[in-house]
């Protein structure tokens, strides 16, 4: 690879401010409207060209987006518009995406970026057919990891139909009628004997994944003994029932092994003998209804009330033909769990090819 120069950003673009966008709205437009975090709407005019960067000015600072058409932004997002003789814009992108522009945060309540602390950002400027193979060498690598997340979603998509196809005309009862519900707590900081332990001790930072082994944090294993705390046995479904994570997702998952929960989550404790696969597949299945229900306590946290996740609609139905289709989610599980692990390769493929072209 060739010696490469350093330039600042205010040398090789051009940072173009938004403008509100109420004059310009329109549903059937012909340009998409931007701001810091996506697509907002439709608009009339456009400021900024195709091929350009959008960097949030304020709020989301920290999500560079690539536009191939021309668009409007609104004033909270600049547009990176590059002297294309000096510097390209899928380049550019990429090192906007490896870049930490939260350390160029200029308050201390909404994340904000100045034209000109962006403008003094140096970023490595080899030759344009240099700058050319990095950033296909990226974009090759961004389009595995894009296909791979698709797949992802393809299978929960599939899940869900399968879902639909097998209940959607059974007879439904609400999910009180087949658990009880159970939640857990937090062991006091101040006495470290409850936090020197092995026993898994989940809250909602762990419900990354349909299903867990294990929690980042862990109490003692006789936690049950000297709290209020209760064992949860291993194949129990849980859900986030408080967090500003409901605002958008209602996560859920299965617990493989026995543990204890926090206070933000809630157990489903079968009544009756019943598919935890089953149980979690119903649950999310109803994810629509319950953000819809989703109300606010009095600081403003989201969260989920007992009497609504006990009115849910669950498909009664025996457990044989419960156990049919957990056979088939397993399948699919274990087809999304490769899909997984080969994101996870893509990505840190990515950062590293990242990190050899752009770090200082």
């Amino acid at each position: 690879m060739e010696e490469r120069t350093v330039a600042r950003l205010g040398d090789v673009l051009s940072i173009v401010n938004g403008k509100n966008q109420k004059a310009v709205e329109n549903p059937n437009g012909k340009y998409p409207i931007y701001g810091s975090g996506g697509i907002m709407g439709r608009a009339d005019e456009y400021i900024c060209d195709a091929d350009t960067v959008i960097i949030g000015r304020k709020g989301n600072i920290n999500n560079p987006i690539f536009v191939a058409e021309p668009f409007w932004n609104v004033d909270t997002a600049f547009g990176l518009v590059c002297d294309q003789q000096r510097l390209l814009p899928r380049y550019l992108y990429h090192f906007c995406c490896f870049y930490d522009f939260e350390k160029l945060n200029s308050t201390v309540t909404i994340p904000s970026l100045t034209k000109k602390n962006l403008g003094k950002i140096e970023i490595p400027l080899p030759s344009l057919i240099e700058q050319h193979h990095i950033a296909q060498l990226l974009d090759a690598v961004l389009t595995q990891i894009t296909n791979a997340k698709q797949m992802l979603t393809k299978a929960d998509e599939l899940i869900q139909s399968r879902f639909v196809e097998m209940f959607g005309s059974q007879p439904m009862s609400a999910l009180s009628d087949f658990c009880d519900f159970y939640s857990g707590g937090t062991p006091s900081k101040k006495n470290p004997e409850y936090w020197d332990g092995s026993l898994p001790w989940f809250s909602p930072k762990d419900i990354k994944s349909p299903m867990l082994w294990d929690s980042i944090d862990h109490v003692n294993d006789r936690i049950t003994e000297k709290t209020n705390l209760k064992l949860i046995p291993e194949d129990t479904v849980v859900v986030v029932v408080r967090g500003m994570i409901l605002a958008h997702d209602v996560p859920v998952a299965i617990v493989k092994t026995a543990a204890t929960i926090n206070q933000d989550l809630k157990a489903m404790i079968p009544k009756r003998e019943c598919n935890a696969v089953f149980l979690a597949s119903a649950l999310r299945n109803q994810e629509k209804m319950l953000l819809a229900e989703t109300g606010q306590s009095a600081h403003g946290t989201k969260k989920l009330d007992t009497d609504v996740l006990g009115s849910v609609a669950v498909p009664n139905v025996p457990l044989a033909l419960q156990n049919e289709f957990a056979e088939f989610v397993t399948q699919v599980e274990s087809l999304k769990s490769a899909t997984r692990q080969q994101l996870d390769r893509l990505n840190t493929l990515y950062d590293s090819l990242a990190q050899r072209y752009f770090a200082e």
